[in-house]
């Protein structure tokens, strides 16, 4: 890829992002369409954490910005990471932007099929910011924002899936939401361990305390299990932490 396209690229990639936060903070104004929370609350699913979950986007959508921002400055990192990064990022602030039309507009099986999408594109990113990261010359913040995004649309594809099928089925499958929640443990092991990774287990930990805290009244199983899996998770990331720095004192020797 010539200089030239890079830089628009990347620009692009930067005005996607900065769109669809504004996309997303006042869809619902302007089109008078209910929320995801209130499309979700229609449909019995178990796994649906309560609405403070959400507020995590804000994160993400900050972090993006500052990595847009960085990816256009002069740095040690090579273009052609940055390069890498520009399309599923840009690609993914599209489907996004797609993904809430089709939510709020019901279309439950389409939005099941874009938020795999996302997770696809998320963990494309994740796994080449994270190759990155790992030679000595770069830094780790350059992974962070991708680990969010990672973390969160597992979360999401899980819950996106649990209300089609709450939808289907017109109630609440307890089996499936400890099924979900075991899928979600064992991706914050498995996601920790192989990579080194502090912030994915702590976004299901964050997405997991809330699926707690949305079934504490209604369903304390499911809450109990909820609790037992972000326990697990809190543990991955200080398990994490710990590998990090080792492998700091190993390279500073």
């Amino acid at each position: 890829m010539d200089t030239l396209n890079s830089a628009i690229l990347r620009w692009a990639t930067l005005f996607a992002v900065i769109l669809n936060v504004l996309f997303n903070y006042s869809y619902v104004k302007i089109f008078s369409q209910a929320s995801m929370g209130e499309v979700s609350a229609r449909y019995p699913s178990l796994f649906t954490p309560s609405g403070y979950a959400f507020s995590i986007w804000g994160l993400i959508y900050i972090s993006f910005i500052f990595y847009c921002i960085i990816q256009l400055q002069r740095s040690r990192l090579p273009k052609k990471l940055y390069n890498q990064v520009s399309l599923p990022l840009l690609l993914s602030n599209l489907l996004a932007g797609l993904w809430i039309w089709v939510y709020t507009n019901e279309m439950l099986l389409l939005s099941v099929v874009i938020i795999l999408a996302l997770l696809f594109l998320s963990i494309e990113m994740f796994i080449v910011t994270g190759k990155a990261a790992r030679q000595s010359k770069h830094s780790w913040w350059l992974q962070f924002p991708f680990s969010l995004f990672f973390g969160w649309l597992s979360v999401a594809f899980l819950a996106n899936l649990s209300v089609f099928v709450a939808e289907q089925q017109g109630k609440g499958n307890p089996m499936l939401a400890f099924i979900m929640l075991a899928i979600a443990g064992l991706a914050a092991i498995i996601v920790s361990f192989r990579f080194k990774n502090a912030v994915y287990p702590a976004v299901i930990a964050w997405a997991t305390i809330a699926i707690a805290s949305a079934r504490k009244n209604d369903h304390t199983d499911i809450a109990y299990g909820a609790l037992a899996i972000s326990i697990v998770s809190i543990i991955m990331v200080i398990i994490a932490v710990l590998q990090l720095r080792n492998l700091k004192r190993q390279r500073e020797q």
